[in-house]
């Protein structure tokens, strides 16, 4: 599993953060059996369990970690060490900056030694959606299936039935499906175009 949407320095979860990462990642998928739509159910676990900031513009992660590798550069804050000290300068421990579409990123000091730039959208920024986890993976794991065994979904059963047997969460009664069907239906227009 790719475990970043972008190249060394950026660490970037586009399993999380951006909608044509995922549209990417699910028109991959080859239908082949319910064990390999199950092992792809698990790697949306690299979401996490709380809310995400989730990016649904027009720009590519390439196109975003560019645009921000200018910025920094023009800044002279592009090299690790400077980035760090740029970086730890405040208390919040973060910055945000913002490209060409409008939407702003935040920045937080990488893990990993290679990934040593952390990306991700910004709360409440232009072209983000604040969601829970839960309904974003089961968005994923709806369209995925639609995709994986070429169906069409629309009963709320079939969508719990997902929740429970890949995703390992409770059912969700029907009226409480509008988040799901909703951002669905984005991730089918968004993929129709990849």
């Amino acid at each position: 599993m790719r475990s970043s949407a972008t190249l060394p320095p950026f660490w970037f979860n586009g399993w999380k953060h951006h909608l044509g990462f995922l549209c990417n990642e699910v028109s991959g998928l080859k239908s082949t059996d319910q064990e390999g739509f199950r092992q792809f159910c698990l790697k949306l676990n690299i979401m996490g369990a709380s809310v995400s900031d989730f990016y649904h513009g027009a720009m590519d992660t390439g196109e975003i970690a560019s645009e921000i590798t200018g910025k920094l550069m023009a800044l002279n804050l592009f090299e690790k060490a400077r980035f760090f000290q740029w970086i730890d300068h405040l208390e919040i421990q973060f910055r945000e900056l913002t490209v060409s579409d409008g939407s702003r990123w935040t920045l937080l000091k990488g893990k990993d030694k290679v990934f040593y730039l952390h990306i991700h959208p910004s709360r409440h920024s232009l072209h983000t959606l604040r969601i829970k986890t839960s309904i974003l993976k089961s968005a994923v794991a709806l369209v995925a299936y639609e995709h994986f065994f070429r169906v069409m979904v629309s009963s709320p059963d079939t969508v719990n039935f997902l929740r429970m047997e890949y995703l390992g969460f409770s059912p969700v009664k029907e009226d409480q499906m509008k988040g799901i069907w909703g951002l669905a239906q984005m991730l089918r227009d968004r993929c129709k175009k990849t």
